[in-house]
């Protein structure tokens, strides 16, 4: 009831109110958005996944959390000693593997992340669980992504996803205002609109671009030639990079911070099933990394 006198406003509609401009293009969209929705039901028997599609969604893994089956622990595994230098290969399709011809470099980097991590970011997202309760911390994990709203729009409609791009920008003036500046999301939870995670390595690999080689920097998370690219656009596309002042950097570099660690927090139980059951764990990484990969081209090449 909130969000329908939210929307509805004042029975006198005046253009010069960006309150009321706001409130018409939400509900525009909004009714674009089913109109949409109610066409594509409208049509049964007609499948609108392309065949080339339904092929490759048999080779991703359906749960991107899980530990491939190739880091299982086995009898075999147990008796025959693992080669460390061995290139491991990623549980992805055969059309494009992974390319990971710095490994030796790699896996210095690797070890030397995974120290870092046990020795300051595992205690540190300890203490954030223990000090943030759980409820906290997803609150700050939907403003930060709601925060984040503009690379999403923009590849959206790169990717010519005009109905992902309407979402987009239906879900940020919801739960922008409704939902109290991103701390909530009333957008998915009362009218169904789903964030698209989207960025402009996706954009890259809708029209193409192969991902490159495999990357994996020290202090940091891993990711492909094409990432890098497409991060370096995705960072232009921050509008708090023309608004804030340069005194405003530290405030930025905390705000990045807060969200890492709130991020590591939340990602604890899977890190710690990673350590316990993965023999190979730079392997296991790098597995995850590219079906989670894999999952979000298939998503922007099929529409998903």
């Amino acid at each position: 009831m909130i969000t329908l006198s939210w929307l509805a406003g004042p029975s006198v509609f005046d253009p010069r109110n960006p309150g009321h401009l706001t409130r018409v293009a939400i509900l525009v969209i909004f009714a674009w958005w089913r109109g949409v929705s109610s066409a594509a039901d409208a049509a049964p028997g007609q499948s609108a996944t392309p065949a080339h599609c339904l092929m490759s969604a048999q080779n991703v893994a359906p749960d991107r959390n899980a530990i491939p089956a190739k880091n299982a622990i086995t009898d075999e595994d147990a008796s025959a000693p693992g080669d460390e230098d061995a290139a491991p290969t990623a549980a992805v399709s055969n059309d494009q593997p992974i390319q990971d011809p710095l490994i030796p470099v790699n896996k210095r980097s690797f070890n030397v992340n995974q120290n870092l991590d046990q020795r300051a970011f595992h205690p540190l997202a300890n203490l954030w669980s223990k000090a943030v309760p759980e409820p906290a911390r997803e609150c700050l994990g939907r403003f930060f992504d709601n925060a984040g709203v503009m690379p999403r729009f923009a590849n959206a409609l790169f990717q010519l996803r005009l109905r992902w791009a309407a979402t987009e920008l239906a879900r940020f003036g919801i739960n922008s205002t409704v939902g109290m500046a991103g701390l909530f999301d009333p957008a998915d939870k009362w009218l169904g609109l789903k964030e698209h995670d989207n960025n402009f390595g996706l954009t890259l690999a809708r029209y193409g671009v192969a991902r490159g080689f495999y990357i994996v920097p020290p202090a940091g998370r891993p990711f492909d030639a094409r990432d890098v690219v497409g991060g370096l656009v995705d960072s232009l596309m921050n509008p708090l990079n023309y608004v804030l002042p340069g005194s405003a950097t530290l405030y930025k570099a905390a705000a990045h911070g807060i969200e890492g660690l709130n991020s590591r927090a939340q990602k604890q139980q899977m890190l710690d099933d990673v350590d316990r059951f993965a023999i190979d764990k730079y392997g296991a990484v790098q597995d995850a990394y590219v079906q989670k990969q894999m999952q979000q081209e298939q998503a922007v090449k099929c529409g998903e």
